[in-house]
């Protein structure tokens, strides 16, 4: 099981984590601390991308991957996402660029 800190959900972890059985890895977006990993990426899916590549995946398919149309949430910027699904696909190029396939799709109906 992996685990993401951000900064924002350490009451969850400190709640949730404990209650899982077996190994965990903890992951973090910054520089990290002893017990915690950063793999890369800087949305959760990407994210999870650099995850699997670095444990040895060579291709790789996100589905209800949207660079262009971020979905609405509540209380959420849409131009902030849009953002930072532009970040996410720079991370995802570079995965391409050491030879790992990416494919992308959008489960949204056009």
């Amino acid at each position: 099981m992996f685990v993401h800190a951000h900064g924002d959900n350490m009451r969850m972890l400190e709640a949730y984590v404990p209650k899982f059985p077996g190994r965990l890895v903890g992951t973090c977006q910054c520089p990290p601390v002893p017990g915690l990993f950063n793999f890369g990426g800087f949305t959760d899916g990407d994210r999870a991308a650099c995850i699997c590549a670095e444990l040895g995946a060579r291709e790789l398919a996100l589905v209800g991957f949207d660079f262009y149309r971020p979905s609405e949430k509540t209380g959420k910027s849409r131009s902030v996402k849009a953002r930072k699904l532009l970040w996410a696909k720079v991370v995802l190029e570079q995965l391409v660029s050491q030879g790992v396939r990416v494919t992308t799709s959008s489960s949204r109906r056009r």
